[in-house]
């Protein structure tokens, strides 16, 4: 835009300086002196006796130092056959696991979700391509002496029992042969 000096503004100018010019013309002239208090007194010093400390007091007994005890260590008790836990799965890969811990499988592959000697429950994830990459559950299978040898493969769309299809509809019921 660039900076033009126009003739408005060289009137304007004026105006803005003369509260400026008024002010140090008015408080040029010499200041007439002020009346001064007088001074104050110096204060007075009154000796006051201090009194002497008191004596210090002795220090506490030290506390006792209370010997350790070493406690039994528990023994766990072996899982018994048939006792109840809890392990959940939900979102695509999230799993609370039966000891309260959390995993998720956001990496694609197989991996076994629960493995003991009377049951195993495996997860297949593979990614999508709604998910930029991240896998989600796309299979589960269980098996083992639980399910008397036989597996049950649960997938996005069908059921298998024994490679056999089974749930073929909503609604639809299977009980083991």
């Amino acid at each position: 835009y660039g900076c033009r000096l126009r003739p408005c503004c060289l009137l304007l100018l004026p105006l803005l300086l003369l509260p400026f010019l008024l002010n140090y013309f008015l408080n040029s002239s010499t200041p007439t002196p002020m009346p001064t208090a007088p001074p104050a007194p110096p204060p007075m010093r009154i000796p006051v006796p201090i009194p002497a400390p008191p004596p210090p007091a002795p220090p506490p007994p030290p506390p006792p130092v209370p010997v350790p005890v070493p406690a039994a260590a528990p023994v766990p008790a072996p899982p018994a056959f048939g006792a109840f836990g809890t392990c959940i799965g939900w979102g695509d890969p999230h799993l609370r696991t039966f000891d309260g811990k959390r995993a998720d499988y956001y990496s694609s592959g197989d991996y076994y979700l629960v493995k003991s000697g009377s049951i195993s429950i495996q997860g297949q994830y593979l990614p999508t391509k709604f998910t930029n990459g991240l896998a989600v559950t796309k299979m589960v299978a269980i098996g083992g002496p639980v399910l008397k040898g036989n597996k049950l493969i649960i997938g996005p769309l069908t059921a298998t029992w024994n490679g056999a299809p089974i749930l073929g509809q909503l609604g639809s019921h299977f009980s083991q042969p």
